[in-house]
């Protein structure tokens, strides 16, 4: 049930850009979607980690990453994003070390003739996370990275030729989270995301292709490539790399916050779903931004 949650969480983060963008060429509607992934990550981050983050640590993640997509949004450029990372980043460490709680001894807990070697391992680790500010800090940082990362949808929107790619991008997104919902074991979703990543990848292009006529694409998709390949060949090539790089970073997080070595809950399911849909954001406008004009 939770991975279908997940997957929700994705498709409704998706429709919130393609639908106002593809429709009117709006902006804020990307700033709401970045912001509830924020919020989803600020609440179910401690989950996803299985280290508790202090409640004004998931505010602030969560206040950062809204700030960061509003200031993008103002500014229609992503490098204001590393101010607003830096000043949260000081903040974050702030809060950590001032609700850090009195220091333990964690090789305390010894071997016992009631408690295997196991045991007590799992014991000193479970104390460690619990009371550990370098785990805490760790986790929270790391939070905070996910969550600012998300500007880059409200980046793509933010230009105008961009913004012609982030419907087809957010559903692609879309497509492939849905497709790693086939099959009950890891290795059967990543493939169903592989496969679903490929084909939206061309799907994607050939709409792009089709609604796109009179834009010079070759000057915004890999016009290096474009030159030896020709607009459309460059443009199918994007969507496949897009495809399989968005299907890899989904396989990535199922694997490392994913359920299939327990439940983690709603709350985490909902996060763990901002997580593939903020991160597919970087990839999509790395390759836009480095590979286009």
């Amino acid at each position: 049930m939770s991975k279908w949650i997940s997957a929700a969480t994705v498709v409704l983060l998706s429709l919130v850009i393609a639908i106002p963008v593809g429709v009117a060429s709006l902006v804020w509607p990307t700033v709401l979607a970045t912001s509830l992934g924020a919020l989803a990550i600020a609440v179910g981050w401690g989950k996803l980690v299985d280290i508790p983050l202090a409640l004004p640590s998931q505010i602030l993640v969560g206040a950062a990453g809204m700030i960061s997509a509003c200031a993008v949004a103002l500014v229609g450029d992503q490098s204001v994003v590393f101010f607003v990372a830096g000043l949260a980043l000081v903040l974050l460490m702030g809060v950590e070390v001032w609700m850090a709680p009195t220091p333990r001894n964690h090789a305390g807990v010894t071997e016992s003739e009631a408690m295997s070697e196991e045991e007590v391992m799992a014991m000193r680790r479970a104390m460690w996370v619990h009371s550990s500010t370098t785990a805490s800090l760790t986790a929270s940082v790391s939070g905070l990275l996910v969550a600012i990362g998300g500007a880059t949808w409200v980046a793509l929107a933010s230009q105008e030729g961009w913004r012609l790619l982030l419907p087809i991008a957010a559903i692609l997104v879309a497509v492939v989270v849905l497709g790693d919902q086939v099959g009950n074991t890891w290795g059967g979703q990543s493939l169903g995301a592989f496969i679903s990543g490929i084909i939206g990848g061309v799907g994607g292009a050939a709409i792009l292709l089709a609604g796109g006529q009179g834009v010079p694409l070759g000057d915004l998709i890999l016009p290096w490539t474009a030159k030896m390949i020709g607009e459309s060949g460059a443009v199918v090539l994007l969507g496949i790399l897009a495809g399989t790089l968005v299907a890899l970073i989904v396989i990535v997080v199922d694997a490392l916050m994913g359920e299939h070595h327990g439940q983690r809950g709603a709350r985490a399911a909902v996060g763990r779903g901002a997580v593939k849909f903020l991160i597919s954001g970087i990839v999509i406008y790395t390759i836009i931004r480095v590979g286009g004009a």
